[in-house]
């Protein structure tokens, strides 16, 4: 026994919605096969069947000894699981059957009761020993429900365990100290050290630098923070320490992190150090924020020792901010 088949795809519904109409021919039809005998009429994937591929099993005496004596239709479909509406009609006959099919259950096979054998021989509907069976198909990406997820996690990862699996390759040297990092990744950070490692430097070449200027624990704090670290710098006066060593190797992100946090501790007690640094350092995100703080409360402010003591310079330009 064997099947033709034809096929016709309809218009879209939309970009959700595919919907096709498919006629099985099932040729030199009889009914005396066993239970579970099947053959196949398969929809090949082409230009005019795009996505999804299908085909059909087609069983003439049941898919299996329970549902023996009626025609069964099994539709496979994959690889993109869909919801699928399917109709089987037999035109001339009062036979037609609507069947669901919802993608993620049956491994996306559905098994369809068309109608009994006795219905077939009762209605003269085999011509030439051929059966056809109409079957529309409607094709809709399931809408699946957004779960959030049961326990909130941190998805952040910091750049140490990102890298942690690459050996450094290049050593900072502070006090005879050494602090091992990445030469790439500090090249990112700084265009000082990159700079320094893309040209034919001594540095470049002996794969370590030293630093001069600056304590071990400075250097090391903002490389450790450029690595995701928690910054160990405790104090207003330690901020500013870290924030001249990220100056020098204009390392801006480090510099905008760390003038954040400055200007977050900035109170009437710290005030008169945070204002000289940046006038020292020429920092217009610190000359904003003392302005703007110094403008909030500027009486209690200019009538301090410590203001009176400041640069005719920077009194003039917290004066003129008001």
């Amino acid at each position: 026994m064997r099947t033709t088949t034809t096929n016709q795809l309809n218009d879209k519904v939309d970009k959700e919605q595919l919907k096709i109409t498919h006629q099985i021919i099932l040729t030199r039809f009889r009914h005396n096969f066993a239970a579970g005998k099947s053959f196949t009429s398969v929809i090949t994937k082409g230009e005019d069947v795009p996505e999804p591929y299908l085909f059909f099993e087609c069983y003439p005496n049941g898919d299996c000894e329970e549902n023996k004596g009626t025609l069964c239709i099994k539709l496979h479909v994959y690889p993109e699981p869909r919801d699928v509406k399917m109709v089987y009609w037999i035109e001339g006959t009062e036979v037609r059957v609507e069947n669901q099919q919802l993608a993620y259950s049956k491994s996306g096979i559905s098994v369809t009761k068309v109608c009994t054998i006795e219905q077939i021989t009762n209605s003269n509907i085999i011509v030439d020993n051929e059966l056809k069976v109409m079957c529309e198909m409607t094709f809709t990406k399931p809408h699946v429900a957004v779960v959030p997820l049961a326990k909130k996690v941190e998805t952040a990862v910091p750049m140490h365990a990102l890298v942690k699996f690459n050996e450094p390759d290049f050593t900072v040297v502070v006090d005879d100290k050494e602090i091992m990092v990445h030469r790439n990744f500090i090249s990112l950070i700084s265009p000082v050290f990159r700079a320094m490692l893309e040209h034919d430097t001594i540095e470049s070449k002996s794969n370590h630098v030293a630093i001069l200027g600056f304590s071990f624990e400075v250097v090391k704090d903002v490389l450790d923070l450029c690595y995701g670290h928690r910054l160990k710098a405790n104090t207003i006066d330690e901020i500013m320490q870290d924030l001249v060593f990220a100056d020098m190797y204009c390392m801006s992100g480090v510099l905008e992190s760390l003038s954040e946090l400055l200007i977050a501790q900035l109170n009437t007690e710290n005030f008169i150090s945070i204002v000289k640094h940046a006038w020292t350092y020429s920092s217009d995100t610190l000359k904003k924020a003392c302005c703007k703080f110094f403008k909030s409360d500027h009486v209690a402010l200019a009538l301090t020792q410590e203001f009176c003591g400041l640069d005719s310079e920077i009194s003039l330009a917290l004066l003129s901010s008001l």
